[in-house]
């Protein structure tokens, strides 16, 4: 490049001012407030967006569904948030509703909780008259586990009396919804045995009483059981089962009767078998069979006086027949646990009477009862058809 060239353009760089600072300023300024409008701008619309879709999935008022046979449904997990310094509006999320497996176990409350002189009360039937007060008076209570995981109660109560010496009833109990409402899972001991007792023992899976009850006579004084036993029931494919003493100690008389046919013409003669067993653990003694003989159908007065549907021919062992009384008693030796006695009897149908009922009943003492001679009965039947 010439001198004169280079010359021009040296004369035009220095004749382009450059621009004053305040504009360079000014210039920087207005970039920047852009670029702020714009990123505000954004944010909010990020917000609202947020806003949006918290209220369409939390609306206030509306629980999530519940499938009444599967439970709810599946509860969302909240998404993690971060913290920042910016503060975000907070939004109030309801709880799903329980379902009704876990509703019900959140009812229940621990057996120990419960009121056992108030809950005990439907079992007993003491009659109360509504509205009353009056509670049953609980003598026993014992929380067993007779199986793993299995919690139970069981309660010996009886109502209360201002007299008398009312029947003791045994129960078990699982679960308990209230502190007076609890529900029953077996009765041991119904008050309608008459039975009295005053305390019991649990070991392990076995629930051991000691009893005092009545003989079947009906002159043993409510003051004073004439019969003494130990009750025991064990854990058995879950439930309590008593003992065979259970059911037998009480008394233990077992009669059947059988007949040689299931009819029989008047006039003709019917052969009879009463089988007595004891049953139970203990002895007796004084074994009597008593028959009192069938009256015929009768109308007007003074009709049939003196005579029976049945009479006497026969009968063994230690049988004697009292005709003024139309009664017949036989005896037999004592009976120790296991064993039987038999007595054969031969009567003869007198009359018509059909259906015609043999009834004999058979009286005993239990020995090594509670009282002196604790008394027992029992009795059976056979019915024939009787022929013109």
């Amino acid at each position: 490049m010439n001198d004169d060239l280079r010359k021009r353009f040296q004369d035009a760089a220095h004749s382009v001012a450059p621009p004053p600072v305040a504009e360079i300023l000014e210039r920087a300024r207005g970039v920047h407030q852009r670029r702020v409008r714009k990123v505000a701008g954004g944010g909010t619309l990020l917000l609202v967006i947020v806003l949006l879709a918290g209220f369409l999935a939390f609306r206030p008022g509306k629980s999530p569904a519940v499938n009444v046979a599967t439970g709810p449904s599946p509860a969302v997990p909240a998404p993690t948030t971060t913290a920042t310094s910016t503060p975000t509006p907070s939004l109030a999320v309801e709880s799903p509703m329980p379902s009704a497996t876990s509703a019900g176990a959140a009812s229940q409350i621990p057996l120990q909780s419960v009121r056992w002189a108030v809950a005990v009360l439907p079992p007993l039937g003491c009659g109360y008259p509504p509205g009353s007060t009056t509670t049953a008076q609980v003598f026993q209570v014992s929380y067993v586990q007779p199986a793993p995981g299995l919690n139970l109660a069981v309660v010996l109560a009886t109502c209360t009396a201002g007299a008398g010496t009312p029947s003791k009833g045994l129960y078990v109990y699982d679960r308990a919804t209230s502190i007076t409402q609890a529900h029953l899972f077996q009765t041991l001991v119904d008050p309608s045995l008459e039975r009295q007792s005053y305390s019991f023992t649990v070991s392990g899976s076995t629930i051991s009483m000691r009893e005092a009850a009545y003989s079947s006579w009906n002159n043993v004084p409510q003051c004073c059981p004439d019969l003494d036993f130990t009750v025991k029931w064990t854990w058995v494919n879950q439930r309590y089962v008593g003992s065979p003493s259970a059911t037998s100690e009480l008394n233990p008389l077992r009669v059947t009767v059988t007949s040689t046919s299931p009819s029989a013409n008047v006039g003709s003669t019917v052969g009879y078998t009463v089988s007595v067993a004891d049953s139970g653990a203990t002895p007796v003694s004084n074994v009597q069979v008593d028959l009192v003989l069938p009256l015929p159908p009768c109308s007007g007065e003074g009709c049939g006086a003196g005579q029976y549907a049945l009479a006497w021919e026969s009968g063994s062992p230690s049988c004697s027949n009292d005709p003024s009384f139309g009664e017949i008693v036989c005896r037999l030796a004592d009976l120790s646990p296991g064993s039987s006695g038999v007595v054969s009897f031969t009567m003869r149908v007198e009359t018509y009477l059909n259906p015609l009922t043999f009834q004999p009943v058979v009286f005993a003492v239990l020995s090594g009862g509670a009282g002196s001679s604790p008394r027992l009965s029992a009795e059976a039947s056979a019915t024939i058809s009787v022929q013109h």
